[in-house]
């Protein structure tokens, strides 16, 4: 579609909108096409190496034969995501244009009259609006009209020899339409043709072999799939040994931490309170989820204790208690009221809750 206003002629060319969304295989072929171009590149580097660097051309091929093999697994990988989002991308731009509606009365700029709605297409680089085209009976002229119902005005065409408006014409013929611009100040004039815009795309006689070449069957991914597992487990196996041993003395104080049942380490705290002066500990009904959470009471009998030292020595007591034990105290109390102190502890059983403990447990101690 081609709106034009200019000096000696206004005509608009009513193209049928063509459909985004094609057949399956125009996804396909077009991605193997360009999973066969990118490798076709590498292919061409590497070729480049006995030219340029003799001398370390083994070993520099070997890394180009390894990016080509990931390159291709990977494309193979991505392959079917990519082409479920182009149809679904065709799909949104068909339902779009299908449903893009304007509601407005136009009048023509020229003779005043009333214009009919005639065409409609995308217009922009990455089709982002929708223009309405309206030609006016009487005199022939064209308005355009985008989705937000703002005018759409075309670039004024520029002579490239005076920089003075050109003349521009179109006309049809029988299978084609013309351009013509032309410049009544310096005479300069220019044509094209839609036949002459419209290439045959060039054949490429080494398609087929090289989609056989570069892309990969559904055994051959498969078998790229199962590598790329097994090279993925190892590499994690590397990680974590070199991380542990990173952190030796981390996973050696895990070893030695005491992993406690909630009937264990109540045990264990009802002792050590009461060396303090704490009686009467009791838990409420745990809270299980992601980490096993329990409310407590106990009861300071030291009457002359305030209570901020009270709640400050039993804070101490349940941190030292518990230091190399899965359990901790939360941060949240504890809480005095009236002899009475409360809190909640929190049990940790993954390895990477200890590991956290372990590392930040010293802060238990203070205060």
């Amino acid at each position: 579609m081609l709106i034009a206003n200019t000096a000696n002629t206004s005509i608009g060319l009513k193209m049928l909108a063509e459909k985004y969304l094609k057949d399956k295989q125009y996804y396909i072929d077009l991605y193997d096409k360009f999973t066969v171009n990118e490798c076709r590149r590498i292919e061409l580097e590497r070729e480049k190496i006995d030219k340029n660097d003799r001398k370390n051309a083994p070993w520099k091929r070997l890394v180009y034969d390894v990016k080509l093999y990931f390159v291709k697994g990977e494309r193979y990988l991505e392959k079917q995501k990519a082409i479920e989002q182009w149809i679904q991308n065709d799909k949104n731009k068909d339902e779009r244009f299908e449903n893009a509606e304007l509601y407005i009365n136009v009048n023509c700029l020229n003779c005043k009259s009333p214009m009919e709605f005639e065409d409609k297409h995308f217009r922009g680089l990455n089709d982002e609006h929708i223009l309405f085209t309206y030609r006016c009976k009487n005199c022939g002229k064209y308005r355009g009209f985008l989705e937000d119902e703002t005018e759409y005005i075309p670039e004024t065409p520029k002579c490239p020899k005076c920089k003075n408006v050109l003349d521009e014409t179109i006309k049809r013929g029988k299978k084609e339409i013309i351009f013509i611009s032309s410049c009544k100040h310096c005479g300069y004039r220019d044509s094209w043709n839609t036949g002459d815009r419209i290439k045959k795309p060039e054949l490429d006689h080494n398609f087929a072999e090289d989609r056989q070449k570069f892309c990969l069957s559904e055994k051959e991914g498969k078998e790229y799939y199962d590598s790329k597992c097994k090279l993925e487990s190892v590499s994690s196996l590397i990680e974590d040994s070199k991380e542990k041993e990173e952190n030796k003395e981390l996973y050696d104080q895990l070893t030695n931490l005491e992993k406690l049942t909630i009937v264990q380490m109540q045990n264990l705290l009802t002792k050590e309170l009461k060396k303090h002066e704490f009686i009467k500990l009791s838990f409420s009904k745990p809270k299980i989820d992601k980490y096993v959470i329990v409310d407590f009471t106990v009861q300071d009998s030291k009457s002359d204790r305030s209570e901020y030292d009270s709640e400050m020595e039993l804070k101490k007591t349940i941190n030292k208690t518990l230091y190399d034990t899965n359990w901790r105290l939360m941060t949240n109390g504890p809480f005095y009221r009236l002899g009475i102190l409360s809190g909640q502890l929190k049990g940790l059983e993954t390895e990477e809750d200890l590991l956290n403990k372990i590392k930040y447990r010293k802060s238990y101690l203070r205060g």
